[in-house]
């Protein structure tokens, strides 16, 4: 058991696997780290990938690992060259470990809301565990100060392969996927123009699993930030 699930009291099985891979973002890479230490759901494990930096985003992801414990932050050091997005959150979906329960994709510049987490665990908590299940929610658009602009819009339309086909609701830095989805989604490989978000959505959909959008924002992504 880690110190965190025996500092917090949790189960195991509440443990979330962040999955975050990092080109070139020492700009906004330190908030979006401070909002993970400051999720109301503690019990999580950082992995990680640097996806061909050339600036100063390993240094800062090693100093948080001094921080937090390295039991908490783990680097995937292959593969070593740079590979793109989607393939590089493939490489840490396949990295993460199979018997966690819940896996939340994680962008650099993004600032997640306290309660992220602990919303998405409650809601996949809810769906059958032998089912493929997916969260998601909105964002609140910010300016390059965090200073919010507006929401992003609300879903029209129940989510489902039929959604699926024509639109992704599924925004990457808000998905927290299941075991089951887990399974599912590297059992099949996307195309290569695909990314790793819209790639799950469909997934999960076509396998018959849940999602759930949540209308309630989860993170301040990047808007006008440079």
């Amino acid at each position: 058991m880690s110190n965190c699930q025996e500092a917090e009291g949790e189960a195991p099985n509440n443990l979330v696997v962040i999955l975050l891979s990092v080109f070139n973002g020492e700009c906004f890479l330190r908030e979006q780290l401070m909002s993970l230490s400051a999720q109301t759901h503690r019990n999580w494990v950082l992995f990680w990938r640097d996806d061909g930096s050339n600036d100063a985003s390993r240094r800062i992801l090693l100093e948080f690992t001094e921080e937090v414990g390295a039991d908490r932050v783990i680097m995937l050091a292959h593969p070593v060259c740079r590979v793109g997005i989607a393939a590089s959150y493939r490489s840490l979906l396949q990295a993460a470990p199979e018997e966690a329960p819940f896996f939340a994709f994680c962008d650099q510049d993004d600032v997640w809301m306290p309660d992220k987490l602990a919303r998405a665990v409650a809601h996949l908590r809810a769906f059958p565990s032998q089912q493929a299940g997916l969260y998601c929610s909105r964002q609140v658009i910010v300016n390059k100060n965090l200073r919010p602009i507006r929401l992003s819009p609300i879903m029209r339309h129940l989510p489902g392969l039929r959604n699926a086909l024509v639109q992704n609701i599924a925004t990457g830095c808000t998905v927290v996927i299941n075991q089951n989805a887990r399974r599912h989604v590297l059992s099949v490989p996307g195309p290569k123009s695909s990314l790793h978000d819209q790639w799950a959505y469909l997934v999960v959909s076509a396998v018959g699993g849940k999602v759930f959008f949540d209308p309630i924002p989860s993170i301040l992504p990047p808007a006008q930030r440079k």
